[in-house]
């Protein structure tokens, strides 16, 4: 299991409205139904009803078609796990926003497109998309401006090299330490802290953990930023101490200051986070880079038995982070008739995946071609 990426998540709800006016027609009708708010809400418990309702707020434009196919998207990527089909109506968005000369909601649809595109690793699709946006922002738009730096030093680091992107790393941090000062907002340390952490972890992934450990005081630095404001809560507090303390430990592991990589697993410990599911994966890389195996296999448990109740265990996660973690401890300890089981099991279930993995894309292409012949088409591309 890699040093788990603190990544990004698609914007939930698409901003509350990629248009940059209201999201009802122009004739101020409000039905309380056709809300942005709404229908992310229905989207959380019953994406297809949503998207049924988003069919019916088109045909009876209860709503504007960039809140209706932003939110299309939305619940195609967090709910449906299709992102190409996803990237078709966030390319859409785009699209209406540049027919409506409408700046705000480019820079927004940007955005969206700029993480869908990361996140599915087209990168070189992200970057264009990132340095447009960089085009097009005001000059005192500097929360846009730190969220497009931070993705150009993030699709350099991937498509060209590490050193490329820390350029850009840098002055999308220093932008948002800036931000975070001025406002004492949570939101914003907490988006300083990311941009931080997320330098942090490029440089880990590429193995430079000395110089990941320079980054270190500059994490803690936003870290305190966000306990000073008033407005965090004390859940976001904590889980954010248990991102950092999983980086810090593993990164002082690497460096050889144990002492220092122990004190963080044992504050790590003693946070709430570290006590649910998610907690146990951030701990488990650094449970096996120090070879504490036994540890490491109890937190796996626990990781386990909340796939086989909450999850989908036939899944590439399940199998290349959990079940590969567990099988690299049991062959670390030696235990190799338990490995050799766990093999044929990681081997059963990539089978499985490769096949769901086919019939899923074939829905995906089926549910594109539909949109396209019903004369909806792809963005305008940018040169």
């Amino acid at each position: 299991m890699k040093a788990p990426l603190i990544l990004l998540s698609i914007i939930s709800t698409f901003l509350f409205s990629c248009s940059s006016g209201a999201s009802f027609d122009d004739k101020g009708e409000n039905d309380s139904i056709f809300t942005v708010e709404n229908i992310t809400r229905q989207a959380m418990v019953a994406p297809q009803a949503a998207l049924a309702l988003l069919d019916s707020a088109e045909a009876t434009s209860k709503m504007s078609i960039i809140d209706i196919n932003g939110l299309r998207s939305m619940i195609y990527h967090n709910a449906l796990d299709m992102s190409n089909v996803a990237l078709v109506y966030a390319n859409q968005v785009y699209s209406a926003a540049v027919d409506a000369h409408d700046t705000v909601a480019m820079i927004k649809s940007l955005k969206h497109l700029v993480g869908l595109n990361f996140i599915v690793s087209h990168y070189y699709q992200a970057l264009n998309y990132a340095n447009r946006g960089l085009e097009l922002i005001a000059d005192d738009d500097a929360r846009s401006q730190a969220f497009f730096l931070l993705y150009v030093g993030h699709t350099k680091a991937e498509t060209e090299s590490v050193d490329a992107g820390l350029e850009y790393f840098d002055r999308s941090i220093d932008i948002y330490r800036q931000i975070s000062e001025q406002s004492g907002r949570s939101g914003d340390a907490d988006d300083y802290l990311y941009a931080c952490m997320q330098k942090a972890n490029v440089l880990q992934a590429a193995n430079r953990f000395k110089d990941a450990l320079a980054v270190l005081p500059l994490c803690n630095d936003a870290f305190e930023a966000l306990t000073r404001c008033e407005d965090a809560t004390p859940a976001l507090i904590d889980h954010r101490r248990a991102e950092l303390l999983s980086v810090s430990m593993i990164v002082y592991h690497q460096c050889g200051f144990e002492s220092k990589a122990t004190d963080c697993y044992m504050q790590y410990k003693a946070t709430a986070h570290s006590k649910t599911p998610g907690g146990s994966d951030l701990v488990i890389p650094y449970l096996i880079a120090s070879q504490q195996y036994d540890e490491a296999l109890a937190r796996l448990d626990i990781e386990q038995s909340w796939f086989a109740a909450k999850r989908d265990t036939v899944s590439e996660y399940y199998v290349n982070t959990v079940l590969a973690s567990r099988l690299q401890c049991l062959k670390a300890k030696g235990q190799w008739p338990q490995a050799l089981a766990l093999s044929n099991r990681i081997k059963s279930l990539t089978d499985s995946i490769y096949k769901r993995e086919n019939a899923h894309q074939m829905a995906e292409q089926s549910i594109i071609y539909k949109i396209l012949l019903s004369g909806k088409t792809f963005a305008k591309k940018i040169n």
